[in-house]
């Protein structure tokens, strides 16, 4: 769900950026949070 909320916030603020840029910074922020859950 937060996932989600967060494209759609993208999506709504940035319409210039492409689906796959968009894809790609949702998986970066998968990886910031697993590194977190990882070091805590």
């Amino acid at each position: 769900m937060i996932m989600r909320k967060a494209y759609h916030t993208i999506v709504g603020k940035n319409n210039k950026y492409k689906k796959t840029d968009i894809i790609k910074i949702i998986v970066l922020v998968q990886n910031e949070c697993m590194n977190m859950y990882t070091n805590y």
